[in-house]
């Protein structure tokens, strides 16, 4: 029996993502560098396109070293600067992770991620960090855009153009289909078993 409701449960996964494309969603991973001698962290940039108007979320998790993830919105005009601010966000997620949820229009933006505290115009690869630079590796969830390009900064103070291929994250309303679907197939098993 539970062979098959776990067939039903994968069967059911499976659905629900294949519905999800209307919004997009995917998962990324990084490290922010630090150095001591040279008071700096690293910065990574995020380009991002808004195909639909609507609300995106910008999760930004530590998951190793000490790594206080700090995140700022930026209109891409092709020149990043203090003037395209839009949004930013620190301890906003659980503990100390950010977590940005901002009502965007059809466009193009760039979100930097840096250990705290990222300074508006500390728009990468490096950014001076006199408090004492931490780092460590990351994940961040984007809902509701595409991400276009990846430029992670460098200690050297320069940027490097990651390749990568997104892992899709479902998103919150396919997740509730998912286990309803998942629970009916489940309950039919039992019937069945129970018959």
């Amino acid at each position: 029996m539970l062979k098959k409701t776990l067939i039903a449960l994968t069967g059911a996964m499976t659905v629900g993502v294949g519905f999800a494309g209307a919004v997009q969603a995917a998962s990324f991973s990084g490290t922010i560098e630090s150095d001591a001698a040279t008071e700096s962290s690293t910065v990574d940039q995020y380009f991002v396109d808004v195909d639909t108007a609507g609300i995106v979320t910008f999760a930004a998790n530590a998951i190793s070293g000490s790594l206080d993830p700090f995140v700022r919105l930026y209109t891409d005009d092709g020149f990043l600067d203090v003037s395209d601010l839009i949004a930013f966000n620190d301890d906003g997620g659980p503990g100390f992770n950010s977590l940005l949820n901002i009502n965007l229009g059809i466009g193009s933006y760039v979100l930097t991620f840096g250990d705290f505290f990222l300074e508006a115009n500390a728009v990468g690869p490096t950014q001076l960090d006199d408090d004492s630079p931490e780092g460590g590796d990351y994940t961040l969830d984007i809902t509701g855009a595409t991400v276009t390009r990846i430029l992670e900064g460098n200690l050297d103070g320069t940027f490097t153009e990651t390749s990568f291929v997104a892992e899709a994250v479902p998103e919150p309303a396919s997740m509730l289909g998912l286990l309803a679907i998942g629970a009916v197939a489940a309950g039919g098993v039992l019937k069945k078993k129970a018959a």
